[in-house]
């Protein structure tokens, strides 16, 4: 465990207690991508929903060193 200095805090990582998004991702197919995660580098998946009202889905992965990764995919994406 590290720790981080901002100012006048200081803060572990990963965290004892809650969580800390360390990336974010935006791909064009979320199934795909969590389990390529879950394979390569053995990440557990967490969850994945669909969040209507921003017309999203997010899918949120747990890497090895216990940092949580937010992966979201669009899906009122036009073309043209």
């Amino acid at each position: 465990m590290s720790s981080v200095q901002v100012g006048q805090k200081s803060y572990e990582m990963p965290p004892r207690e809650g969580i800390s998004i360390a990336h974010f991702l935006t791909v064009a197919d979320i199934e795909r991508s969590a389990h390529y995660y879950e394979k390569v580098f053995g990440a557990r998946i967490l969850i994945t929903e669909p969040i209507p009202k921003y017309g999203e889905t997010r899918c949120y992965i747990r890497d090895p060193d216990g940092y949580i990764i937010e992966v979201g995919q669009s899906t009122n994406l036009t073309y043209g």
